[in-house]
């Protein structure tokens, strides 16, 4: 067994993207897929990234139901994130491709996904109304950008997602209310982390 005061110090040497990416690689290493699917981990990036507490919902069951609470402007943060394959790059950066013919292709951007446990009901998405929400784009589980949705337009989409749902009398899966946000859609985000220079 490794010795805990080593644990410790790797701990503290290196940040949670850096283990995390780490820990990535050794799963694909290993003959693993995605080993990090569905873990806290990415909350915690993003919170380190951001300036933010995360909150121990895994934990603390009188945690509040967000992710984090930002100090800085005293309010609570919602985080959504996605992680892309190579091939979707292209679309994070707008790559300009130019064919043997001369022609070029500029790949549409990329639209990054919030997707929305509970938003089945409408109390579920007034908390919402409530808190900040960022989107995180990960490619090998590290952070490439992070976005701050306009709080209207997720409401929007979500209201919109909850009204479609009722017309169609659906009792289906109740995580999959998912907001859309196009990166060509300036007015309707902020970036609060971007290292798509990093990749050109």
């Amino acid at each position: 067994m490794r010795d805990r005061s080593e644990v410790l110090h790797l701990s503290q040497a290196y940040t949670y993207e850096q283990l995390a990416s780490a820990l990535y690689a050794k799963g694909l290493a290993d003959g693993y897929g995605n080993v990090t699917t569905h873990s806290k981990w990415r909350e915690l990036i993003m919170a380190e990234i951001l300036g933010h507490k995360s909150h121990d919902n895994l934990i603390d069951p009188n945690a509040p139901s967000s992710d984090a609470y930002d100090a800085e402007n005293d309010t609570n943060a919602e985080y959504k994130s996605q992680t892309i394959k190579d091939d979707a790059l292209r679309n994070l950066l707008k790559e300009e491709v130019v064919f043997k013919n001369g022609n070029t292709k500029t790949f549409a951007s990329l639209k990054v996904v919030g997707i929305y446990n509970g938003a089945y009901k409408q109390e579920n998405i007034d908390k919402c109304k409530v808190v900040d929400h960022y989107f995180g784009v990960f490619h090998n589980e590290e952070c490439l950008i992070i976005i701050k949705p306009n709080r209207d337009e997720v409401i929007r989409q979500l209201e919109e997602n909850l009204a479609a749902r009722k017309k169609k009398g659906s009792k289906g899966p109740t995580t999959l209310s998912q907001v859309f946000i196009d990166l060509d859609d300036t007015h309707l985000y902020e970036i609060y982390h971007d290292r798509r220079e990093e990749l050109s």
